[in-house]
């Protein structure tokens, strides 16, 4: 067998292909980070739509256009990248990581710049 068919047949099998290690705290970033900007990006959407009705429509929106088609047609910029494609458990902060860190700052700063403004003029 060739190194090129040999590389075939291990796409075609994974079982039988030895899997190179995860370092786990690659993972683990990801996670904390994609907790944080779901978290933040509900916070934003309530705060910015004022109706929780409204906000969980966009989200499930959101959800399922990523799980139809938007990972096909933005398959690194993926919020869900990993669910329903293939995950980039090599690198510490992909491409998708870093916008939902720097998402959920700008979202978390806007927050925290106009959340007394606006519940002011409420009263």
């Amino acid at each position: 067998m060739n190194r090129s068919s040999l590389q075939d047949y291990f796409l075609l099998f994974p079982q039988e292909s030895v899997c190179p290690p995860i370092p786990l705290l690659f993972p683990l970033v990801h996670c904390v980070i994609a907790v944080n900007f779901y978290i933040i990006g509900t916070m934003f959407l309530m705060f910015i739509l004022q109706s929780k009705v409204i906000a969980l429509i966009v989200i499930m929106v959101y959800c399922a256009m990523e799980a139809a088609m938007l990972h096909f047609v933005f398959p690194q910029y993926s919020v869900f990248r990993g669910a329903f494609n293939t995950p980039d458990f090599y690198h510490i902060l992909p491409v998708n990581i870093r916008l939902l860190a720097e998402a959920s700052a700008v979202m978390l700063a806007v927050i925290l710049l106009f959340y007394k403004s606006r519940y002011a003029m409420r009263n």
